[in-house]
C-alpha cells in the first residue's frame, strides 16, 4: 500500500507503520504522470494466512475486473532487509495459478525500503541474496527495481515506468490477456449491448408516450375549442 501511494504520488491506499500486510481487499486508484494515465490496483497478499478461501477468490475476482482489460505489470513487492519466507517464494506460482503461466514474463520485482541499503548497493544486495531468493529473481526474467518509500522522489517512479515500458515492449507492446479476461471482455461486451438496446427501448417507449401526449393534447384543445365555439354561437 505505501508503494502505491508512492506511484500515485499521495496517501490514498491504507497503510500500516509494521511489515505486516494490512491489505484485505482489493482498492482501486488512477493518477496522471508525464501524461501518462496510471492506474494502481492494491490487493491482499495471495499467500496472506489471515485471509479465508472465500475472501482471496473473492478479492481475485475483484482485482481481475479492476485491471480490465489487462494489467501492463505485476508487481511483486519485497522489502529490503525481511527474511525471505516461504509465503513470498510461492507468491509467483500463485500469480501463475491466478492469471495464467504467462504472468511472470509481466511480473517485476518491486523492492521496498531502498534506503535500509546505507552503504551497500542495490547490486551487491542481489548478488548477497540466498539461492531461493535468487531463483524467484531469475523466474520474473532478471526484473527489479528498488524503492525508497519514505521519499515521494518522482525520478524513482519515471524510472520503474521506463522499466515496465522496456517490458511490455519485450513482450509485444498491450496488456497482459489470458482467456478469463478475453472472457471478461465478451461479457463486458454483451453487457454494453443490452444497456444500449435497453436505453434505445426507453428512449422509443418514452417518444411513443410523448407522440400520445400531442394526439391527446391536440385533440383536448380541439375539443375544447368546438365546445367554446358551440357555446358561443
Amino acid at each position: 500500500s505505501a508503494t502505491g501511494n508512492s506511484i500515485l504520488g499521495r496517501d490514498h491506499f491504507h497503510k500500516a507503520a509494521s511489515s505486516r500486510s494490512v491489505t484485505k481487499q482489493c482498492s482501486l486508484a488512477t493518477t496522471v504522470f508525464d501524461g501518462i494515465t496510471i492506474k494502481v490496483v492494491d490487493t491482499p497478499g495471495w499467500c496472506d494466512t489471515e485471509l479465508s478461501e472465500a475472501e482471496l477468490t473473492q478479492a481475485t475476482v475483484k482485482c481481475i475486473d479492476m485491471s480490465y482489460p489487462g494489467p501492463h505489470v505485476f508487481l511483486l513487492i519485497l522489502a529490503i532487509g525481511n527474511r525471505f519466507t516461504k509465503e513470498e517464494k510461492e507468491t509467483v506460482q500463485q500469480i501463475q495459478e491466478i492469471f495464467g503461466e504467462r504472468a511472470t514474463r509481466y511480473t517485476l520485482i518491486l523492492f521496498t525500503k531502498g534506503d535500509d541499503l546505507e552503504d551497500t548497493t542495490f547490486e551487491d544486495y542481489l548478488r548477497a541474496a540466498t539461492a531461493d531468493f535468487k531463483a524467484l529473481i531469475d523466474k520474473c526474467g532478471g526484473r527489479c527495481h528498488v524503492f525508497n518509500n519514505k521519499d515521494r522522489n518522482y525520478l524513482q517512479v519515471s524510472k520503474l515506468l521506463k522499466k515496465i515500458q522496456d517490458m511490455v515492449q519485450d513482450n509485444g507492446g498491450g496488456c497482459y490477456t489470458n482467456s478469463t479476461y478475453q472472457l471478461l471482455e465478451q461479457y463486458k461486451k454483451r453487457e454494453a449491448m443490452l444497456q444500449r438496446k435497453t436505453f434505445l427501448m426507453k428512449i422509443d417507449f418514452d417518444s411513443r408516450i410523448f407522440g400520445c401526449c400531442q394526439d391527446t393534447n391536440h385533440i383536448f384543445f380541439l375539443f375544447k375549442k368546438r365546445i367554446t365555439l358551440s357555446y358561443q354561437i
